[in-house]
């Protein structure tokens, strides 16, 4: 049995790559939320607002989709 480690680093080196970006965007989202409700002080904000948060929640679901897909796909 031969091993590739070139290949297997790489692969391994997306993972950790898909995986940071997938958390940075997930948290980008929570702290986006956060901000956008005045972190419990009442203040209200404009739909402006919230567009930062919910393209990241909406990349986050994106990535974890492909990566079905990915696995699924024949």
């Amino acid at each position: 049995m031969h091993i590739q480690w070139g290949e297997m680093l790489q692969v391994f080196g997306a993972t950790v790559a898909a995986t940071a970006l997938l958390v940075t965007l997930f948290s980008v989202g929570v702290r986006g939320l956060g901000k956008r409700s005045g972190a419990g002080k009442g203040e209200g904000s404009t739909n402006v607002s919230d567009a930062g948060p919910v393209l990241s929640f909406v990349l986050s679901f994106a990535i974890v989709i492909y990566g079905i897909y990915l696995i699924v796909a024949k």
